[in-house]
């Protein structure tokens, strides 16, 4: 009776966070882990709390996010037939206290506060207002990606621009690596698209180092005065995808 009792209480924990004059039930168990993976770089002012998952910067179903006022989160829907494509979804919160948000289900995704007055998932955007009649204080866009391909040709507006090529190479400097990975970009830029309303397409010009990481991105200045929140989205798309390593540094631009 003794073991079946602690097997219940490691394979589920029922939680209460309280948060301003909110309250969220959150229960959560291991095995609701390999759902959904919180993309923390690409999220700004966003903690993730009563998250039993260890690995991978997974979050159970039933964990707390909570966001502070004009936060973005940024998740990502994993699928078992990862072969087909992936799913994310962005949130802007535009509240102006911290916010509790619970990750009820992930397929199909269900964000739950008890601060906000959310709708059904209108095909790929909800939008929630304040319990209090506060209007879009929370609001979120849904993308689905089929897995890029390098046979695919590039979509319009995308670029390479190489500062040298070896012959052979199997990296980032490979241009077929390079369609793949300005596809996969474009795709969670349209996502920033949707969330901020931009439809501009804007020239984005950076480079890449042997190892993957962003070393430079050529600012835009008008990018940024007029879209500033748009501008962040699509930096940190940018910024914080994961490239390749190559056996150089590599120079990219794309129409994003």
């Amino acid at each position: 009776m003794v073991a079946s009792a602690l097997k219940s209480l490691t394979t589920g924990l029922i939680s209460v966070i309280l948060l301003g004059t909110g309250s969220v039930c959150a229960a959560e168990s291991t095995d609701r882990c390999g759902k959904v993976r919180f993309l923390k770089d690409k999220s700004r002012g966003v903690e993730v709390r009563l998250n039993v998952c260890m690995e991978n910067d997974e979050v159970a179903e039933g964990a707390i996010l909570r966001l502070a006022p004009e936060a973005r989160l940024w998740l990502q829907v994993l699928s078992a037939e990862d072969t087909i494509g992936e799913s994310q979804i962005i949130c802007q919160s535009r509240a102006e206290s911290p916010l509790p948000i619970m990750l009820e289900s992930a397929d199909p995704p269900r964000l739950k506060s008890n601060l906000l007055d959310c709708g059904r998932w209108d095909q790929k955007r909800l939008s929630c207002n304040g319990v209090n009649g506060e209007p879009n204080s929370f609001f979120c866009v849904l993308g689905r990606f089929e897995k890029p391909s390098a046979e695919k040709r590039p979509k319009k507006g995308t670029s390479v621009v190489l500062r040298s090529l070896n012959p052979g190479a199997s990296g980032l400097e490979d241009r077929s690596r390079q369609l793949e990975v300005l596809e996969a970009i474009k795709n969670e830029a349209q996502l920033c698209h949707e969330l901020y309303g931009v439809e501009r397409e804007f020239r984005m010009e950076w480079e890449v180092d042997a190892t993957g990481n962003v070393i430079r991105i050529a600012p835009n200045e008008s990018l940024e005065k007029s879209h500033p929140d748009f501008a962040a989205c699509l930096l940190d798309a940018i910024r914080f995808h994961e490239y390749p390593p190559s056996a150089r540094t590599v120079f990219l631009s794309a129409l994003l």
